[in-house]
């Protein structure tokens, strides 16, 4: 068995508007990928925080052992006997211990002060009128749409 870490996180918070969003899909994901498994989570967050919203979890779950697994055919989420452990350690340590771990002296004052930003700026955008956004404000304010 190799030393380290034995899976990889990937986490993406996706900047939507809600006139864009017609069926309110969570915009926070994370991804667990092991040797042999993808967990994917997917959450709303309380607004101005990044406190996940009770109930609102979907999750998605991968067996890449298998040739249907591995082509994402088969969710096994309700099955699989791994689902509950991957989530608790996603939830309850991972998360928490190493990706919202602070950083080190002054950097946790930047750091806090990003991410007060970042929740700030999901806001403003999640609730401009669905005139701003008929008016070419995916463009114009968050740059989607623009030619190369």
């Amino acid at each position: 068995m190799r030393r380290g870490v034995r899976y990889v996180l990937y986490a993406t918070d996706e900047i939507i508007p809600d006139y864009f969003n017609f069926n309110q899909a969570p915009t926070h994901l994370l991804g667990l990928r092991t040797e042999d498994t993808k967990l994917g989570l997917y959450a709303k967050w309380v607004p101005l925080t990044s406190d996940v919203i009770s109930g609102s979890m979907e999750l998605e779950f991968y067996d890449h052992s298998t040739i249907r697994g591995k082509l994402e055919v088969d969710d096994t989420v309700d099955t699989d006997p791994r689902v509950n452990g991957m989530v608790q350690a996603l939830l309850n340590d991972i998360i928490p211990h190493q990706l919202q771990q602070p950083l080190p002296g002054t950097l946790r004052l930047q750091q806090e002060a990003s991410k007060r930003a970042h929740l700030l700026y999901r806001e403003l955008f999640k609730h401009y009128p669905a005139k701003v956004w008929q008016d070419g404000g995916l463009q114009t304010l968050l740059g989607y749409g623009a030619e190369f």
